[in-house]
């Protein structure tokens, strides 16, 4: 196995545990084909986020900042421009200098760069999806970050942050069923599942709405709820959504992602390996966006906060 394929497999087991799956092979267009049964196939397509070429060199070719250091030897002569380097002066505690040398300084992106370089990786990815392996049910993008413009928020706020209209728009027209984003904040690296934090952001911005037509305590039917929820997200830009209802019981499914309500706490259900499409779908046909819902929509988004909560740490192996 070559480093290159060695570097995606421990991509890949930062995000899933293939002890799980059925069998998974390491193949091409995309990079992982799982199985999870003998007739169901799902692929993950690995890729890396640099700043630019010069960053993914330095990072990739281990002799590479010895050699810049020590004789100012490019490899590239784009390299020349990218990569910094300077004298800095090293001091003590107490501000006193101890000694000065030459280092490669780096400069990290601004928030609004780096949601342009997610954007430009997401559309890319999603663009060449359409070479992928037909006989894959669907396919999920693992984004390897390195360059850490994040590392210094909070990582329950990670939605507020990252959820520009735009990027918003990126996740909801791509390909993929989830794009996981692994990064390090606060020097601990996490992964986040962008598009169903995404789908979580507005399931409560819509409580937002339902609080704002409704007294506080009255009774809503599981029909209502859940159709005028469904509207409401394809009214946002979501797709491919299933309703799902067993004896008026409804969960509302986007990508792998299912949602239920119950007792006043949300339930998630993964369905990561399932075939969805079986399931029943309801075509209740009803108009609940009025020119009432769309001015309060609007009114709640200037206010709307959302802590997403669905960072998972990766422990170092």
């Amino acid at each position: 196995m070559g480093s290159k394929h060695k570097t995606e497999e421990r991509i890949f087991k930062q995000v899933y545990d293939t002890d799980l799956f059925f069998n998974y092979e390491h193949k091409d267009k995309p990079d992982f084909w799982i199985n999870t049964s003998l007739e169901y196939k799902f692929g993950v397509e690995i890729t890396e986020l640099f700043e630019n070429e010069s960053s993914a060199r330095l990072e990739k070719i281990d002799t590479y900042t010895e050699e810049l250091l020590d004789s100012k030897k490019f490899r590239h002569k784009t390299d020349k421009k990218e990569i910094i380097l300077d004298s800095i002066k090293i001091l003590d505690k107490k501000g006193n200098h101890i000694l000065e040398t030459e280092a490669i300084v780096r400069e990290i992106p601004c928030l609004n760069t780096y949601i342009d370089h997610l954007i430009n990786c997401v559309s890319k990815k999603s663009r060449k999806s359409l070479e992928y392996n037909s006989n894959l049910n669907y396919n999920n993008l693992i984004i390897n970050d390195h360059i850490n413009s994040l590392s210094l928020i909070d990582k329950n706020k990670l939605s507020e942050y990252l959820f520009t209209d735009k990027f918003k728009q990126c996740l909801l027209n791509c390909s993929f069923e989830e794009v996981f984003l692994i990064t390090e904040i606060k020097n601990e690296k996490n992964y986040f599942p962008l598009k169903r934090i995404l789908y979580l952001y507005h399931i409560y911005f819509f409580q937002n709405i339902i609080n704002r037509l409704h007294k506080s305590g009255e009774n809503l039917s599981e029909e209502y709820y859940y159709s005028f929820l469904k509207e409401f997200l394809e009214y946002n830009g979501f797709l491919n959504l299933k309703l799902k209802n067993k004896k008026d019981k409804f969960e509302l499914i986007y990508g792998m992602t299912g949602y239920h309500l119950f007792n006043n706490s949300v339930q998630l259900t993964l369905y990561e390996g399932i075939n969805i499409d079986k399931f029943h779908e309801n075509h209740i046909q009803k108009k609940y966006i009025t020119k009432k819902v769309e001015k309060i929509i609007k009114e709640e988004k200037s206010k709307f906060s959302f802590s997403c909560g669905l960072g998972e740490k990766i422990e170092q192996k």
